[in-house]
Parts: C-alpha cells; structure tokens; sequence
C-alpha cells in the first residue's frame, strides 16, 4: 500500500530480479563515494520528494563539498516532471 501511495511502481514491478535491483539499490550507501567527488556539483530535489526526502538531498550536499543543493518548492521525486520549467532554468544557470 505505501508503495502505491507514493507511486513508487517501479518496486511493485511483478518481475522478481528487478525487486531484488531495486532494493539493493536503495539500500546501497554510496557517502563514502560521494566525498570523493571535487568538481562543481548540482544537486536539484523535489521539495516534496516522499520517495528520497529532501533531507536525503542534504546529507548528499554535506558529502559533496564542491556541491549546491536546490529544492524545488512542490515538486515530487520527479522535478524535471513536476517542474519542467524551473528544473531547465536551474540546470541552464549551473550550465
């Protein structure tokens, strides 16, 4: 129920071994690699993301030191969908 709540269909996909992608996927820490990263960085999250929360965001820009975090204001895990327009004129300006 939870899953379908958030529309997270891609874990209640029938198929067996791509469950099991998925939640080694999710589950994998990946901060010990992401301090490695020293280029300039830009993060963009959902503000209102319920699948990765916007606080998941922030401990990534903590790893990254030469990253920028930008939430955007309503939209989900899916900014790009969400908020088409602001998504393209943030990655415009990091560009």
């Amino acid at each position: 129920k939870f899953y379908k709540a958030i529309k997270a269909s891609d874990y209640l996909e029938p198929n067996p071994i791509l469950k099991k992608i998925f939640l080694r996927t999710i589950a994998e820490d990946l901060r010990s690699e992401a301090i490695k990263i020293n280029l300039p960085t830009l993060i963009i999250w959902g503000e209102k993301d319920l699948i990765t929360p916007l606080n998941e965001g922030r401990l990534l820009a903590k790893s990254i030191k030469t990253s920028r975090l930008i939430p955007i204001k309503d939209a989900s895990h899916w900014p790009f969908i969400d908020k088409k327009e602001d998504f393209i004129k943030i990655l415009t300006n990091f560009i």
